[in-house]
């Protein structure tokens, strides 16, 4: 993320951070949900899939806008980003 803001920086930019989440059983289950290989194996094991929540669940943010996926659709969620910018930055 530092790279990112030394760049918006730099570029005389805005910088806009949003999150999105849910709870870990959903997604688990939308990453066992994904295509598999043509081996029909998940390109990554279960192991990996717990350690990326596990270190995921850690990372906090300032300054970011925090979206539930399990209770708010794409669309509403797209919305709602681009209030936040429109409001935020003036310009859009």
């Amino acid at each position: 993320v530092a790279v990112f803001k030394k760049l918006a920086k730099k570029q005389k930019a805005r910088f806009f951070m949003f999150q999105l989440d849910a709870p870990r059983d959903i997604l688990l289950d939308r990453v066992h949900g994904r295509r598999r290989s043509k081996t029909g194996r998940l390109k990554i094991t279960q192991a990996r899939i717990l350690r990326n929540l596990r270190l995921f669940e850690r990372i906090q943010f300032k300054d970011t806008s925090m979206f539930d996926s399990s209770k708010l659709s794409a669309k509403v969620i797209a919305n709602k980003i681009l209030k936040d910018v429109k409001r935020l930055d003036g310009n859009v």
